[in-house]
């Protein structure tokens, strides 16, 4: 599922690594209607695959925006509520990590 904002896939990243049970990384792809969009990817063959599959999507950086420094461990997924997110981006804005 593609994102408006890397700040939005982050806060589905921790997900994402649960269920493939490894480090995923957010990777910006540019449509042709002229959107910039964010999708989670366990690893670059999954971009690739994903940038080939669509004639109208490219990805010029193959690097992530953003990867996990360590793997997930498996276990409950927390959603946190409006407030804990709001708190919770500010945090990582606080701390340098995200712009």
């Amino acid at each position: 599922m593609p994102f408006k904002s890397p700040e939005e896939a982050i806060l589905y990243l921790k997900a994402a690594e649960v269920i493939s049970g490894s480090p995923c990384g957010i990777y910006e792809l540019i449509y042709s209607r002229g959107e910039n969009r964010y999708r989670i990817f366990p690893d670059d063959g999954k971009l690739l695959q994903a940038a080939l599959s669509g004639k109208n999507i490219r990805c010029e950086n193959r690097e992530p925006l953003y990867r996990s420094r360590s793997p997930s461990s498996a276990g409950t997924v927390f959603y946190p509520s409006p407030d804990e997110i709001v708190q919770y981006m500010q945090e990582r804005k606080d701390k340098g990590i995200i712009d």
